[in-house]
């Protein structure tokens, strides 16, 4: 399986369209990492939103650990 944690700022305008501002993501293969890089996101960025994604049956889905 392959993760997507990303840290989420604020809302940028691009060509009209709103999209969130991405601060800091990384890539992890096991759930073990997902959980210390997540805690370490949330020690750095606590004002921020912190996202998890998985690559699961060819689409991405957000997932809540």
């Amino acid at each position: 399986m392959k993760f997507v944690i990303k840290v989420k700022g604020g809302i940028v305008d691009y060509n009209g369209e709103p999209y969130r501002e991405i601060i800091d993501k990384e890539v992890v293969r096991t759930i073990t990492e997902v959980k210390r890089v997540k805690k370490r996101f949330l020690k750095n960025y606590p004002e921020y939103v912190i996202e998890v994604k998985e690559f699961f049956n060819g689409t991405w889905r957000v997932v809540a650990l």
